[in-house]
C-alpha cells in the first residue's frame, strides 16, 4: 500500500510504470488524492477526504482497519517532510 499527498493519477501511472517489467501481478492499493474529472477530461476536484502532511497518520488509521489490511501488511508513506513518516 502507497499513501501519499501527491496527486493520486501521476502515483498510479508512475508505480504502474515501475512494475511493467515486472512479471508477477502485484496488487497494489494507492491511497492518495485523486482527480476527478468531467466529460471533457477537465479536472474539476479530486476525491475526499484530501491527504495532506498533517493528516497521514489519520488516514493510515482509518485505511488500516477497513478492509485493507486483510490484503497489505505493510504501507509506504511517501513525502518530503518529518511530519509524514
Amino acid at each position: 500500500m502507497i499513501v501519499s499527498a501527491g496527486i493520486g493519477d501521476i502515483v498510479k501511472y508512475s508505480f504502474e510504470h515501475l512494475f511493467e517489467e515486472i512479471e508477477e501481478k502485484i496488487l497494489l492499493k494507492i491511497v492518495s488524492n485523486f482527480g476527478e474529472y468531467d466529460a471533457n477530461r477537465m479536472l474539476t476536484g479530486f476525491s475526499e477526504p484530501i491527504i495532506h502532511s498533517l493528516n497521514k497518520e489519520d488516514i493510515l488509521s482509518d485505511v488500516y482497519t477497513h478492509k485493507f489490511s486483510t490484503y497489505h501488511t505493510s504501507a509506504i508513506v511517501l513525502g518530503d517532510m518529518i511530519q509524514d513518516a
